[in-house]
């Protein structure tokens, strides 16, 4: 008896001995309101240090335990559905317990809107009003990590919000506590042509953002490129055929911003020779632009055929962003299109002790504006206090410097730098840049690239949907088209076929097209991707005819 109650004790101890001797701040007791949930696209290094530097600052400044739930279920196109998903079901509950009428699909209709309802449609307009006039929530407190485009998605759904409805908490308290953040001395609300905060306060920028290119110095050398990349258009040289990594617009929002920039360029290049024109007048100029309108058409034209190029040298179409970087770094792509912040993630986790890095990334010169990465309170926050506390954290000089500054430093991230521009102003001063992991970064005096939001915005989503069906659900005869081109030199008659891109001008996009990728009808959208896809499958099969027979 006493031998089993020997090992029953040493049984015991090994169980229990383990959670006694836990570090004290692994068995402190939660606050009872001290959970916050947030749902993030960001990578695990930027929610664990901003976990751990938000417990410890609670601590000190608040003497509160808390913890952040985080959910993760993918970019933020997946985000988007979640979250609809999720309102779609709450709001039916909450229509059985409070209306008399059915629940009907009308009703669950009214959750996914992003337009106002007109009068001519009484019944969908009652069951938003219903919605719009709810504290309906998903247990679900922030939203963070995205560009401004998904956040306003978000907020035109109505399920992000300014305030709770006693107005105490939510990004427009800050605001009212702190009114000098909200400023062109610290964070314009507007920069680059981008907006930096939401009017109506629905959402905030916490940090900045640029679209650029990452190449592997010694697979450019294995496959005889002696020039890097520095413009997005070195990208469609045949050189870089089969090697170049390429996340799918449809699925991530940074990736189709990449693609929107390039566009945008092209525009305001072609906007610069119209002003070029106009004050040294060249009568024996072959076509030359002379309206706005021309030079916008001409530009979204060529920006579609440096798109196409791009794709067609392209090893593969990705659902995830961070992985053409990722892949580069491995050595398994030549370049990549990719965000910033994850082209520097992988440069500071290959980098030498010498300075020297296979990886490099660099935004091309006049080819990117800066855009806020934002974060925004859901309707129906379960713990508004706590989720108003971390926004403000996360904009106050305190939280800045985690995104900022190297790892190790006073302030700044403990394991790896994150690599993220501060959006405040004030934090671009000697005393911050010290310390900064990109000292040589100052996003509000280097700018050369002004976002033109009605050039392009209104046909972002045609944009995403015109790149599926001409370079993804395509992909096997654009390749072959492109290798053929490549092959027999370029026949004249042939290469222009491949690169005739008129059933997606710019004049069809911004009415027919965008109308349709716009609205709510995903058969008629679905029906238009087929289409389009139909229309380029047929044209690079011609064009790989024409190539063969050296046309």
């Amino acid at each position: 008896m006493k031998k089993y109650l020997i090992v029953l004790g040493a049984l015991a101890a090994t169980l229990i001995l383990p959670f006694m001797l836990r570090p004290s701040e692994e068995r402190r007791e939660i606050d009872p309101n001290g959970t916050l949930t947030i749902i993030s696209p960001h990578v695990e290094s930027i929610r664990s240090e901003f976990t751990r530097a938000f417990q410890r600052f609670m601590k000190d400044k608040h003497n509160r335990n808390v913890e952040i739930q985080w959910l993760t279920p993918g970019g933020t196109s997946e985000i988007d559905k979640y979250v609809e998903t999720e309102y779609r079901a709450a709001f039916e509950n909450y229509w059985g317990e409070t209306q008399s009428e059915k629940w009907t699909a009308e009703a669950g209709n009214a959750v996914a809107l992003s337009k106002p309802v007109g009068d001519d449609q009484p019944r969908l307009k009652a069951a938003r009003d219903v919605f719009l006039n709810s504290n309906l929530g998903i247990k679900i407190d922030l939203f963070f990590g995205g560009g401004t485009y998904d956040f306003e998605k978000q907020k035109k759904k109505g399920y992000l919000v300014a305030t709770t409805p006693d107005g105490a908490y939510g990004p427009a308290a800050i605001k009212k506590a702190h009114p000098d953040w909200f400023t062109d001395a610290i964070i314009p609300q507007t920069f680059s042509g981008q907006p930096f905060y939401d009017p109506d306060l629905c959402w905030v920028g916490n940090c900045l953002s640029s679209f650029g290119i990452v190449y592997n110095k010694d697979v450019l050398e294995r496959i005889g490129i002696s020039e890097p990349p520095r413009q997005w258009t070195d990208l469609t040289s045949p050189s870089y055929s089969g090697a170049i990594a390429l996340a799918d617009p449809g699925k991530s929002a940074s990736a189709a911003m990449a693609f929107e920039m390039i566009i945008q360029q092209q525009m305001q290049q072609a906007l610069a020779r119209l002003k070029k024109a106009s004050l040294t007048p060249n009568p024996t100029a072959a076509a030359p632009i002379k309206t706005e309108a021309e030079a916008i058409s001409e530009g979204w034209m060529l920006g579609l055929q440096i798109i196409q190029k791009i794709a067609a040298n392209a090893r593969y179409f990705t659902d995830s962003a961070p992985r053409p970087p990722m892949d580069v770094s491995r050595g398994e792509a030549a370049a990549g299109m990719a965000i910033d912040f994850y082209g520097k993630t992988f440069v500071e986790k290959l980098q030498q002790p010498n300075g020297e890095c296979r990886v490099v990334y660099l935004t091309p010169e006049g080819g990117s504006s800066v855009s806020a990465d934002a974060i925004g309170m859901f309707r129906g926050a379960p713990n508004p206090e706590l989720a108003t506390i971390f926004m403000e954290y996360v904009l106050s000089l305190e939280g800045q410097r985690l995104w900022g500054h190297k790892s190790g430093t006073p302030g700044g991230p403990t394991r790896v730098a994150l690599r993220r521009l501060p959006i405040r102003k004030d934090y671009y001063v000697p005393a911050e840049r010290a310390l900064a992991s990109d000292p040589e970064e100052m996003p509000y005096e280097k700018i050369n690239f002004n976002y033109n939001a009605k050039y392009t915005g209104p046909a972002f989503n045609a944009l995403r949907l015109i790149v599926r069906a001409m370079c993804l659900d395509t992909q096997e005869e654009m390749k072959t088209a492109w290798h053929e081109l490549v092959r027999h030199g370029f026949p004249p008659r042939a290469t222009e076929n491949f690169s005739d891109l008129r059933l997606i001008s710019y004049e069809k996009v911004m009415t027919d097209i965008a109308k349709v990728c716009n609205g709510s009808d995903k058969l008629l959208q679905a029906r238009l991707a087929r289409d389009l896809g139909g229309m380029f499958r047929n044209q690079y099969l011609n064009a790989t005819a024409m190539a063969l027979r050296g046309e």
